[in-house]
């Protein structure tokens, strides 16, 4: 049994042909005003990108020199917090004093 176009296919493919042959004669008409105008919007949109590009680049840089601060800063409180905790307890023997204490140095052996 052949199967029966329905009239909402036959809307269909009568739009298709008209919105083909209405897009064939607009395009000479339309095509010189879009490559008239690409260029330039090109352009622009090439600008505002290096702008935003430039603007993060400053915002990172700022932000890395203030980490590095923060880092400095916090390098020295624990080094000075170090050398006080270090200050508190007797300091090492040195090695030549160690040698002393065992009696083993070159300055027991002469006695």
């Amino acid at each position: 049994m052949p199967q029966q176009e329905s009239p909402h296919r036959l809307a269909w493919l009568m739009t298709a042909v008209v919105a083909g042959v209405a897009g064939g004669l607009l395009a000479p008409l339309i095509s010189p005003a879009l490559a008239r105008n690409a260029r330039p919007t090109a352009r622009k949109l090439l600008k505002a990108g290096i702008a935003a590009f430039e603007c993060g680049r400053e915002l990172t840089a700022e932000l890395t020199e203030q980490a590095s601060d923060l880092m400095a800063e916090s390098r020295a409180e624990y080094d000075a917090e170090k050398k006080s905790v270090s200050g508190d307890e007797r300091p090492a023997a040195s090695a030549t004093e160690i040698v002393r204490l065992r009696g083993s140095g070159p300055e027991t052996a002469a006695t």
